[in-house]
């Protein structure tokens, strides 16, 4: 199982986004999600939800090629 982290990294891998475009696509700045990335910020609940529901949409892209 992947943390948090990783996961954001393999979403931005996986559709080729930069910190910016994760960030504008769950309601952050792209300093957060460098912060979320290297552990060092705590996520909120609603952002979490958010990168979860993208994560599983990764994981399908993932699956289909």
């Amino acid at each position: 199982m992947l943390d948090f982290a990783t996961k954001c990294r393999v979403i931005r891998a996986v559709r080729n986004w930069t910190q910016t475009d994760l960030g504008k696509a769950v309601g952050v700045d792209w300093s957060t999600i460098s912060a979320w990335e290297n552990s060092r910020r705590r996520r909120m609940a609603d952002t979490t939800e958010k990168v979860e529901k993208l994560f599983k949409e990764s994981q399908e892209e993932i699956m289909k090629e």
